[in-house]
């Protein structure tokens, strides 16, 4: 038996590297960018941002996440792909120049013509606050100009009195710029230049502020492949996104294979932080809901099964078919309804765990669960009756296929007492399925019930998980996919284990 366990063990190795690469790929290809969720986040509780600060915040953002590196130990490109455009901060910016890559195949140019529009856009957008501002300064009656003493006069001095037409038609150009880094048909770019033109090209603008990037956009168009038959180069990296995911940056973060899962988009929190916050709840109702289905279906299962046919069996068979019947959040709403409502009985709480006061401060422990008690009883019933109902009409069958068996009739030949022959025999030998149900609490555990937790407002890693996918927070969701993926492998381990511990019969011991 230590035999098969340790095998069982090694087996499981390539499982959860295989586990650990999915969740890796399925956080990676995100249709998000993280680092603009955390940017977001950062422009939301701060002052407008421009451009270059926008994209400043990206690139920090994307370094202190580890995006700024290759994703694997080796990469394919091909001979005319550029292997470092991690490092472009935007992710749609990205994708538009691999697309100018592959139409014209010359990244040095191509790498020129974005630099050259970044720096339009960056001092286009000086430029406008400039005219912004010399334009606040003009008095709307005398038409003078009232200079700030704190704003050097030279900066602000033009030769043309900027007009309300001219901060329009600079605003605009300023947008089509922007909408050009998105952009890589050349049809469509030259339609936006031609448009910039006719915007900037008056008698009251001062320069022409797209000349470069006509000029570099032409030398794009007129320049050649520098590959001109494309074949695949493989390059190694060893500081990449994998790596560092899995086995941490040797700074702050440890990485999945020690549990450290990255920080949540939406909180900033570690994720195993928020994972151990919740947790508690969840394996407080998941374990206890299975605790008491087992503990009230195995007597009720055996009872049916010995007293086949009789009115318990059929009432306790409508009952728990009913029971079984109902979907969980419509059981749990009209519990709720009937129970936590004002107008009918208000017996218990309607969400929480605990008062909103908390608890008070010299409580002990039997105090706090007594305090909770009016919360914890209806998720608890909830999470109880389906799997009550499946358990017990499992067992019953099981018990009812080995009460037929030649060592019962056996056992009862030789006048062993009715309780010795079910409980010692036919129970032993009916736990088979029972621990085949077993398996799948460990997932359980962790996951918990999205659905009960989300109708009870229960703090737990089911609630936390479904504002996770409503927020698109991907390193809470792939942490539980990624335990729970590990939980179920140990499930198995478990469900065989305790196969060989019900029935002797079962030996995993190889016989020579």
């Amino acid at each position: 038996m230590v035999r098969y366990i340790l095998k069982r063990l090694l087996q499981f190795i390539p499982s959860l590297i295989l586990i650990t690469f999915l969740g890796f790929l399925l956080n990676d290809y995100a249709p998000v960018d993280p680092a603009e969720l955390l940017a977001m986040r950062t422009r939301e509780s701060g002052k407008p941002l421009t451009a270059q600060q926008h994209d400043n915040i990206l690139r920090e953002q994307r370094h202190k996440l580890g995006l700024d590196l290759p994703m694997f130990y080796f990469s394919i490109n091909a001979n005319y792909e550029c292997d470092t455009l991690e490092r472009i901060p935007n992710r749609s910016e990205r994708e538009t120049l691999k697309k100018l890559n592959e139409e014209y195949r010359n990244w040095p140019v191509v790498q020129q013509y974005y630099l050259t529009l970044k720096t339009t856009i960056d001092s286009t957008e000086k430029f406008l606050f400039k005219l912004q501002t010399f334009f606040s300064w003009i008095d709307p009656i005398t038409g003078g100009i009232n200079y700030p003493d704190t704003y050097p006069t030279s900066e602000y001095h033009f030769y043309i009195r900027p007009t309300a037409e001219d901060i329009t038609r600079i605003s605009l150009a300023h947008e089509k710029l922007i909408q050009l880094l998105n952009v890589s048909d050349e049809k469509q770019i030259e339609k936006q230049l031609h448009e910039l033109d006719s915007l900037v090209t008056i008698p009251r603008i001062y320069r022409k502020i797209t000349e470069g990037v006509d000029t570099t956009f032409n030398l794009l168009k007129s320049s050649k492949p520098l590959a001109s038959f494309p074949y695949p180069t493989i390059s190694f990296n060893t500081d990449n996104r994998y790596h560092r995911w899995l086995f941490g940056d040797g700074e702050g973060m440890l990485g999945a294979i020690r549990g450290d899962f990255g920080v949540s988009y939406q909180s900033g929190q570690k994720v195993g932080k928020i994972i151990a916050s919740h947790i508690g709840f969840t394996l407080l109702f998941s374990l206890g809901g299975i605790f008491l289905a087992y503990l009230i279906s195995i007597p009720l299962g055996v009872y049916a099964a010995v007293k086949k046919n009789s009115w318990f069996d059929r009432v306790s068979s409508v009952v728990l078919f009913l029971l079984y019947s109902m979907p969980s959040f419509w059981l749990a709403t009209l519990l709720l309804m009937c129970f936590a409502n004002p107008d009918t009985l208000y017996w218990f709480e309607t969400s929480g765990i605990k008062p909103a006061q908390g608890y008070p401060t010299d409580a002990n422990i039997f105090q706090k669960f007594i305090i909770s008690l009016p919360y914890i009883v209806l998720p608890l019933i909830c999470f109880t009756y389906s799997s009550l109902a499946f358990l017990s009409r499992t067992l019953r069958v099981s018990v009812l296929e080995n009460i037929k068996q030649d060592y019962i009739t056996t056992a009862r030949a030789k006048g062993l007492p009715q309780n010795k022959v079910i409980w010692r025999h036919a129970f032993r030998n009916s736990l088979l399925p029972m621990i085949t149900v077993l398996a799948n609490v460990f997932p359980y555990a962790i996951g918990g019930s999205v659905i009960l937790e989300t109708v009870f407002t229960l703090p737990g890693m089911g609630f936390e998980t479904y504002r996770a996918i409503l927020g698109q927070d991907y390193p809470v969701i792939m942490a539980m996919l990624t335990l729970t993926a590990v939980l179920t492998i140990i499930g198995l381990l478990v469900q065989d284990i305790l196969y060989a511990i019900a029935d002797p019969r079962i030996s995993y011991n190889r016989k020579k």
